[in-house]
């Protein structure tokens, strides 16, 4: 097959990852849309044909590394964009977690912190907030409603000093810097 970059067939540098020494990205084939695809250097295959849509295809991006497997935002033809798990097979890649069940959840800015994985999703019912995984269905869950009106959007995870650093909006202070321990009770705007 030859493959394509995808949307304007351009590779986009910013969706890519290395998992276990190979590298993950999403481009295009002749025969299928944007799909995850792998290379050693020497070898470039196809890892699964998420969404069999011959010119949409599944769209894979935010790439990160966790705990030995890959996880990033996809559209499989059905749920929209959801969080997806990959250990670089294809019987292994499959959706974790289907956040919003009437449309697409697009979690993204995936960051490693504590031994577990926090990024920003929309359930459907809260907007975007704050949520974590350990890397399963059932341990992947909202950290905080940090805007209760709406969404708080956090963004720029940084771990500094033992802590979660990022920026949110609690729909009364505008966006701010926030920390966090990992639990909902230790989610704190750090100053106004």
């Amino acid at each position: 097959e030859i493959i394509y970059g995808g949307a304007n067939n351009l590779i986009n540098p910013t969706f890519m990852a290395v998992l276990n020494g190979e590298l993950y990205f999403g481009a295009a084939s002749e025969n299928d849309g944007n799909e995850l695809w792998k290379t050693d250097g020497n070898t470039t295959v196809k890892v699964k044909n998420i969404n069999p849509a011959v010119y949409e295809g599944s769209n894979p991006r935010y790439f990160t590394e966790y705990n030995g497997k890959l996880y990033f935002q996809a559209d499989d033809g059905t749920n929209d964009y959801e969080l997806w798990v990959s250990d670089g097979t294809s019987a292994g890649t499959l959706m974790l977690k289907d956040i919003n069940p009437a449309g697409g959840s697009y979690p993204r800015y995936f960051t490693e912190y504590n031994g577990k994985l926090y990024f920003r999703a929309d359930d459907g019912t809260n907007d975007y907030e704050l949520w974590v995984s350990d890397g399963t269905s059932a341990g992947t869950l909202m950290l905080k409603d940090i805007n209760p009106a709406g969404g708080s959007y956090p963004t720029y995870f940084t771990e500094y000093n033992g802590k979660l650093y990022f920026a949110a909006d609690d729909g009364t202070n505008g966006y701010e810097l926030w920390v966090s321990d990992g639990t909902s009770a230790g989610t704190l705007m750090l100053k106004d």
